[in-house]
């Protein structure tokens, strides 16, 4: 095994470990509901630096809770389906709300940088 391939293969385990041992909580009262998810992957924050590049501010905070509110047993609770009814028939200040204690944004917007554009943040 190559340098490079060891590497990879400590990397990707430590990303599988906390994806199994690291579920936060938020509880939505509103919905009678507790939402837990996990650390996102880099597909999913380049979906979501997408939409607040394109100016909608809003779909991103959906795509967040799309592709990462779970139950207690760790499925998905929406579908990609579900995006237009969320965007259209759910109360904005509860989604937003949701994404933003999932600490979405703020892992992914750099607050140093003046720039129009959204950039991850480097660590």
């Amino acid at each position: 095994m190559s340098t490079g391939d060891a590497i990879l293969a400590k990397a990707t385990q430590h990303f599988k470990e906390q994806l199994q041992n690291k579920s936060d909580t938020i509880n939505v009262s509103e919905w009678g509901e507790t939402i837990h998810y996990r650390p996102m992957n880099g597909k999913q924050r380049d979906a979501i630096i997408k939409h607040v590049n394109d100016g909608h501010l809003m779909e991103a905070y959906v795509e967040s809770i799309v592709l990462r509110a779970r139950d207690e047993d760790g499925k998905l609770m929406f579908k990609p389906i579900h995006k237009r009814e969320l965007m259209t028939r759910v109360d904005p200040d509860i989604l937003q709300r949701i994404a933003t204690e999932m600490n979405t944004l703020d892992a992914l917007l750099d607050d140093n940088d003046d720039t129009e554009e959204v950039t991850a943040k480097k660590s």
